[in-house]
């Protein structure tokens, strides 16, 4: 929730005997996070439960684009209707900023966000140009590019002056064929940039667990450390990306990302891999990429075509560009190289196409204007 809102929803939660934790605020977001560790059983002791936990549901069904499918609410859900509309009854419409700290986890079922890769990668040699590209790889242009994803893991050809770590899986794991191995993830996204952007700067943060998994508060706490001077970027990608199942944005990240966008930063993220999905409608809004801020990359393969798992630029105006995303091949584990697929690589091929046109240039925007025809 807004900080300076942060009195009266503590305040409307002791009225509904609501326990709360001590709340966690960051300032450089402007929002506060408090926890509700017994919510279920407070909830239960609410005074017509079953009515209000009615209309909280028919309220949602309301607010869904046409033909979306209707979940059943939660707790949560049912308590931030209660107190939604008690605010707006006592205060002629206005209600506190606040929103929920949505799990993020695997980009196609509903709330959730994950790195997006769509096939299990494969263990494959490189051409040799990216080795070769990888090999001159030096911060020497100026330009500096953010990295937010899982943590960067050692591999031989990764320049030493990023931080990287051993990887936590077994050599049997990683070498296995179609293994799919969410921790080599940022690894992947980090060999691309680079082999198109090689004196580039590359500053990574392993927000995204190895499995995949984060949460919004501590995603958009994370981002809030690229407008420090000591990590300021030009660039941020963000090859990762969630779905609510109202299409509406999360407070968190939307307010992470104007906040960097106002300060100048250039943010790429994945369109996502809902083209051809089954679980959610595949026209679904994927954010950031859907963010007005961002510039959502979908992905083509090696003839130009569409991806299947592409969403449809077409009909998608969020969808900004495409890049190849299809069998593409990058960095895996310390002298492994990988084929994968899934707008995640094509958003990392575009950042690293915007960097090696930012160092030519010397304006992030004015690169980003010209790769977009704008």
């Amino acid at each position: 929730m807004a900080i300076p809102h942060l009195a009266t929803v503590t305040t409307a939660l002791r009225d509904l005997s609501v326990n709360h934790e001590e709340p966690s605020a960051d300032d450089d977001l402007g929002l506060a996070l408090v926890r509700l560790p017994t919510l279920g059983a407070d909830i239960a002791r609410l005074p017509g439960l079953v009515e209000l936990a009615d209309a909280a549901q028919r309220a949602y069904a309301l607010s869904l684009p046409k033909g979306s499918p209707v979940r059943s609410i939660g707790d949560l859900d049912v308590l931030m209707y209660k107190m939604r509309t008690d605010s707006a009854g006592l205060r002629c419409g206005w209600v506190p900023t606040m929103g929920k700290n949505r799990f993020l986890e695997c980009i196609e079922p509903f709330g959730e966000i994950n790195g997006g890769g769509k096939r299990r990668p494969t263990v494959k040699a490189p051409p040799e140009s990216l080795v070769r590209a990888l090999g001159s790889a030096r911060a020497a242009s100026g330009v500096r590019v953010g990295l937010v994803d899982t943590k960067i893991r050692y591999h031989n050809d990764l320049p030493a002056s990023i931080r990287t770590e051993p990887a936590a899986h077994p050599a049997e794991v990683r070498k296995a064929e179609g293994t799919e191995v969410w921790e080599a993830h940022g690894t992947f996204g980090a060999g691309l940039i680079l082999s198109k952007a090689p004196h580039a700067e590359l500053v990574t943060d392993g927000a995204i667990d190895d499995t995949g998994q984060a949460n919004a508060w501590d995603v958009a706490v994370r981002l809030m450390r690229f407008l420090t001077p000591k990590d300021r970027v030009d660039i941020l990608n963000m090859s990762w990306g969630a779905v609510t199942d109202d299409g509406a944005e999360s407070l968190l990240l939307s307010t992470a990302l104007e906040r960097l966008s106002h300060a100048g930063i250039v943010l790429v993220a994945a369109a996502g891999n809902l083209g051809n999905s089954t679980v959610v409608p595949p026209r679904s809004a994927v954010y950031p990429a859907a963010h007005p801020d961002v510039i959502g990359v979908g992905a083509v393969d090696r003839n130009g075509e569409p991806a299947e798992f592409t969403p449809d630029a077409a009909v998608l105006p969020w969808v900004r560009t495409c890049e190849l995303g299809v069998d593409v091949v990058s960095t895996y584990y310390e002298d492994l190289w990988a084929q994968w697929s899934g707008t995640s690589f094509a958003a990392a091929i575009f950042t690293g196409k915007l960097a090696a046109l930012t160092e030519k240039l010397g304006d992030a925007h004015a690169a980003r204007d010209e790769l977009l025809g704008e």
